[in-house]
């Protein structure tokens, strides 16, 4: 579990000086609006005058790419390799990286630049029960192209492969974020309890998981983009943090 990096300001300066490392040119930022989503850390959206006009970015007050384990929230390289690996090999909708510096060095953030996904975030729309229904079944296809991906070992997308067996790269990886001394801070007994069962069962109950699939391991409304086109809402796509087994 991350430290939580949400409630971070991004000023026109910085925001400049972000685009001009990516452009190789001064760019002027005429809008900094913070988005929905970022759980852990926080989005923005930019304008600015120069193609393509518009870009999104996160920012964590911590080295984006500390991470011990790509599976660990908080990594932007291995959200940047996750991202160009989705782009280039399966039809997943996601954002193209434009610039990844993991550790504060243009800015004093680390940060992710991307492209922009044209549309809204999903936690932020009232659907009627019709159009959650129809862009359900579009997000239920999207993933299930996702899923037909499998790999003959399990790790993290456009990283090393770690074991054969599920349990063998999961549990290890589990038990470390139990291991933190934040999780005890932000979860109640009863879910320690809880999740403490569950690591205990999973050696038994997932030793045969099945072949390494293809996966990205947080879809909620906070990463989901829809747009609206007629009256149809357009395809899910993820803008933030992809996790997957290959």
């Amino acid at each position: 579990m991350s430290a939580v990096h949400n409630n971070l300001t991004l000023t026109q300066a910085q925001a400049e000086a972000a685009l001009a490392a990516w452009l190789g040119v001064p760019a002027v930022c005429t809008a900094v609006r913070p988005m929905h989503g970022g759980m852990i850390n926080a989005v923005f959206g930019l304008e600015f005058d120069r193609e393509p006009f518009t870009a999104v970015i996160k920012i964590s007050a911590t080295d984006g790419g500390f991470a011990s384990s790509d599976f660990t929230s908080g990594n932007f390289a291995a959200e940047a390799r996750a991202l160009d690996f989705l782009r280039s090999c399966t039809c997943f909708p996601s954002p193209q990286v434009y610039r990844l510096e993991a550790a504060p060095q243009t800015l004093p953030y680390a940060f992710l630049l991307m492209e922009t996904i044209p549309g809204v975030c999903l936690a932020g729309l009232n659907l009627s029960q019709d159009e959650r229904a129809a862009l359900d079944r579009q997000l239920a296809g999207v993933l299930l192209e996702l899923h037909s991906h499998t790999g003959g070992l399990y790790g993290a997308v456009a990283g090393e492969p770690s074991g054969r067996r599920w349990t063998e790269v999961f549990l290890p990886i589990l038990a470390e974020v139990r291991a933190r001394p934040e999780v005890e801070r932000r979860l109640p007994a009863s879910a320690l309890s809880e999740v403490d069962r569950a690591i205990e069962l999973a050696a038994l109950e997932l030793a045969d998981a099945g072949p390494p699939t293809l996966i990205h391991g947080d879809i909620w409304d906070g990463n989901l983009i829809v747009r609206r086109e007629g009256s149809e809402i357009g395809r899910a796509s993820c803008r933030e943090r992809v996790y997957a087994c290959v």
